[in-house]
């Protein structure tokens, strides 16, 4: 029988054990988005098939450790930190958490046009966040069986942890923020294209808000809860659930698409629908049709034109009333709607 010096304390063993239910309730929220996922994942890519699938398995893998943590302290009733795997959980959740903003960023880096200063900026944030993750891990597996009752892992170093949180946090906000002013930039002045951008920065921030929250929190709880046992667990709690908000989210946005689309379609009459725009990554509009409101768009000569914008210029296909050829007026860049509604 364990003795009462090696039995985890309450607060350590009832976080634990609420750990474990939102890591299986997240979990199964996950893997029904998946599914949604893959049921219309026929024309997506193998690049973001493969990364929903590296998602999953991260969500798999990090409810199999809280699984097991849950056992070790609640049946075994052990402390965490005597476990050879106690430097995985954290470790694990950052890795995921890498991985969506690795997707972000790349994201970001297509809604800009492939604008440079995004590479500069982001990808450097993200990789100071890896590392700090990783500088945590081997900390924490330097520790492994030698440090106190009520070990809380973020606290073997004094740097890693909050360098990570920060630097994560200031990551997310820069992409949300980027890639809703970019889309913004394409509104058009008609109500329903408007409204559907304005759902889909919605749905950035609406994704980004769970995760930000809770990393808010567990950092408040790491600097503010540092001379009480019971509410120092609280931290691990927080922080170990981000990465499956980061991928619940990113899933969600996804499987909008179908939605939006299909908004769009029903809305464009013309021959060229703005829906079939929307399902192709590489269709633009004319860069050089820059009319204003109103005006009358010049004939072009299709023989003359570069490859790949003739399907862009076939105005004499379109109706005179067609949404699609005021949207051209206009100077409309769909492709800039494409960070949830393309490959």
């Amino acid at each position: 029988m364990t003795n009462a010096i090696d039995a985890p304390d309450a607060a350590t063993a009832g976080l634990v054990l609420l750990q474990g239910f939102l890591q299986y309730f997240c979990l199964g929220v996950v893997c029904s988005q998946a599914v949604k996922f893959w049921n219309r994942s026929a024309e997506d890519t193998i690049y973001l098939r493969s990364f929903v699938a590296v998602l999953i398995i991260g969500g798999c893998l990090q409810t199999g450790l809280a699984s097991y943590k849950v056992w070790v302290v609640g049946i075994m009733d052990r402390h965490w930190w005597t476990r050879h795997l106690y430097n995985t959980d954290f470790f694990v959740n950052g890795i995921v958490c890498s991985v969506c903003e690795a997707f972000l960023i790349h994201r970001c880096w297509k809604v800009s046009g492939r604008n440079v200063w995004v590479l500069v900026a982001l990808p450097p944030l993200g990789m100071v966040a890896l590392i700090a993750n990783i500088y945590l891990m081997v900390k924490v597996t330097a520790s492994i069986g030698h440090e106190p009752l009520y070990m809380d892992p973020l606290r073997t170093s004094d740097w890693a942890f909050p360098c990570w949180v920060y630097v994560s946090l200031i990551l997310d906000i820069a992409i949300t923020v980027t890639m809703s002013a970019l889309i913004w930039r394409s509104k058009t002045g008609y109500s329903h294209v408007d409204k559907t951008l304005r759902n889909i920065i919605s749905i950035l921030w609406e994704s980004a808000a769970l995760p930000c929250l809770f990393m808010v929190v567990a950092a408040g709880l790491f600097f503010g809860a540092r001379h009480s046992a019971e509410a120092r667990h609280l931290d691990i709690f927080f922080i170990l659930s981000t990465s499956k908000f980061y991928t619940l989210g990113l899933l969600r946005t996804l499987n909008s698409r179908k939605k939006f689309r299909e908004h769009f379609q029903k809305k464009a009459t013309g021959r060229q629908s703005l829906g079939s725009w929307l399902s192709h990554d590489e269709t633009v509009v004319d860069p050089d049709e820059n009319h204003t409101v109103g005006s009358t768009p010049k004939p072009k000569d299709d023989s003359r034109s570069p490859a790949g914008t003739a399907v862009c210029q076939r105005a004499s296909s379109l109706s005179a009333s067609s949404p699609d050829l005021d949207m051209r007026e206009r100077g409309v860049t769909v492709r800039k709607v494409g960070f949830v509604l393309v490959n």
